[in-house]
């Protein structure tokens, strides 16, 4: 009774607004049965730089199915991901969003509609991908976007560069553990020493490698192919012409 009072007040003052038949544990229920459900999954790989997420900005654009799990996770999935970006949603609430983005693109078909998707670890930031979503990513075909190590190099200077050097270096410091205690230092000396390419481009070795290595080890033997799509710098118009030449060939 109390919701429904809640929804005749704000009704009331020109809000538009809508009650859960059943309430909020039914529609959680719902949420959860759409992770189990089939879908058509298009993974958009690449190292980091390569420019993936403008990549789905420009397919959801385009108006075809592609939904930015970074975006709704605010957060870009590396170390340095919540940098520049807002605090991160729950988990329950990330997966409210998601469950929406899902069934917006398969409610309306008889054929499940192709969705795009970055490809991400399981885990983006605190949030977690629901596992039976994660194991169909991992068994779906892969697009990746091969660019130049120096083009990606480039990239994140551009996305990191204007940060102070005090919140890259607590980063840095943060994943020292895996970055050997020689890359670190190094690697915060020449952030100190503001020479940003010398620093970025320790670790965009050490998430190469790091990426690298778990799309070979996470992915089934069973997974769909992986189709190289050959760049020779981040371009999200580019990458767009060539990705749906690489699906249409």
């Amino acid at each position: 009774m109390r919701s429904a009072g809640v929804a005749w007040l704000l009704d009331l003052y020109g809000f538009e607004v809508y009650t859960l038949a059943g309430g909020y544990k039914v529609y959680r229920n719902w949420v959860l049965q759409q992770f189990n459900l089939a879908y058509s999954f298009r993974m958009i790989g690449g190292c980091t730089g390569s420019g993936k997420t403008p990549l789905i900005h420009l397919l959801q654009k385009q108006g075809l199915a592609a939904i930015d799990l970074e975006g709704i996770a605010s957060h870009k999935g590396s170390a340095f991901g919540n940098l520049g970006m807002p605090p991160q949603p729950s988990q329950e609430m990330f997966e409210n969003i998601l469950a929406a983005e899902l069934i917006k693109y398969s409610q309306s078909t008889t054929t499940p509609t192709p969705i795009w998707l970055e490809d991400e670890s399981q885990r983006i930031g605190n949030i977690n991908i629901p596992g039976p979503i994660f194991t169909q990513m991992r068994s779906s075909p892969l697009y990746f976007l091969e660019i130049p190590f120096e083009e990606r190099l480039q990239q994140i200077i551009r996305d990191y560069g204007a940060f102070s050097s005090e919140l890259i270096i607590a980063t840095i410091t943060r994943i020292q553990k895996r970055l050997g205690g020689l890359e670190t230092k190094l690697a915060i000396q020449y952030m100190q020493d503001n020479q940003l390419a010398d620093c970025f481009r320790i670790l965009l070795k050490y998430y190469d490698k790091y990426y690298l290595g778990s799309l070979q080890n996470l992915r089934p033997v069973s997974a769909a192919a992986i189709i190289s799509v050959p760049l020779e710098k981040v371009d999200a118009e580019i990458s767009y012409r060539l990705l749906i030449g690489s699906v249409t060939a």
